[in-house]
């Protein structure tokens, strides 16, 4: 995929930069690519440059020890081979212009889950869906900004779902468990858990919302993979919702968190990604550690 995205996102900067004085538009750009191709720009930081040169690394090593060219050389792989590793540490992140949801609800009488694709953002998102315990392949959904869309799902043989939603930027979301039959659940005595997130921008901080429509309470419990040590525990009775925030400044924004309740080993929920701000940010400290 960006092998053929890429020449469009040179274009698209070509656009941006001379554009408007020479009405350059480039016709053969599809909307579908204009709404997940950048032009680059927000790459660089145009307010506030850094002309400051990087220090590389020196590549003396590999100047031949006579001085000449050897074009028939032909350089041997390590005889043990692994994996490169992330350099550890964080580095400095531009911002992006994205702010994107995905709400899922099932519906046990009708056996199928739905999930809502919401972009409420700048620029147009990509989302893989993935279904464990199926032999259906990934989907892809692109949300153009300011849009939301949605797809329905049959629910596992077995009555249960377990979804895993990839896009941009680190983001993710997984929602398992297994959608109660209203007609069961009406007057009987069961918790049905949900969750909700929100985005405090002006802070870069993340809000929850643990909501429980059944009639029995349950308790949740929020564990954060950036501080593991400190797992929240809340306890919301049926028909009852609590409010968590979430203050993100030690990981510059960053979050995995990990939703269980006490009442439903199947239910559970991941998110995990970075809160924007439209400023600059430093990049996932989870990186390399």
């Amino acid at each position: 995929m960006l092998a053929g995205v890429r020449p469009y996102v040179l274009i698209r900067f070509i656009e941006q930069r001379f554009g408007e004085q020479h009405n350059l538009a480039e016709s053969n750009i599809s909307p579908w690519r204009r709404a997940v191709c950048g032009d680059l720009t927000s790459a660089f930081n145009f307010s506030n440059p850094n002309d400051a040169f990087p220090t590389l690394p020196s590549t003396s090593g590999y100047v031949p020890a006579d001085k000449n060219r050897h074009p028939d050389y032909v350089p041997l792989p390590p005889a043990i081979q692994a994996v490169p590793r992330q350099e550890p540490g964080v580095r400095p992140a531009r911002a992006l212009p994205y702010e994107l949801f995905v709400r899922v609800h099932g519906e046990g009488a009708e056996k199928t889950v739905t999930l809502r694709f919401v972009n409420t953002g700048n620029a147009g998102a990509v989302f893989q869906v993935y279904r464990a315990n199926s032999p259906d392949a990934p989907r892809t959904y692109t949300a153009e900004a300011g849009k939301r869309l949605q797809d329905q799902f049959a629910l596992n043989a077995d009555g249960t779902y377990d979804f895993t939603v990839h896009g941009p930027n680190g983001f993710l979301r997984r929602f398992t468990g297994r959608p109660v039959a209203r007609s069961w659940w009406n007057g009987s005595d069961i918790a049905r858990p949900e969750v909700l997130e929100g985005y405090d921008v002006a802070n870069g901080n993340l809000q929850l919302r643990l909501e429980n429509v059944g009639s029995a309470h349950c308790k949740f419990t929020v564990v954060n993979a950036y501080d593991p040590k400190h797992a929240i525990k809340r306890v919301v009775r049926g028909g009852d919702t609590d409010e968590l925030y979430l203050d993100l400044r030690n990981a510059h924004g960053w979050y995995d968190l990990a939703i269980t309740v006490d009442t439903d080993p199947l239910f559970a929920r991941r998110f995990a990604g970075h809160v924007e701000t439209g400023r600059s940010s430093m990049s996932d400290p989870a990186l390399g550690a």
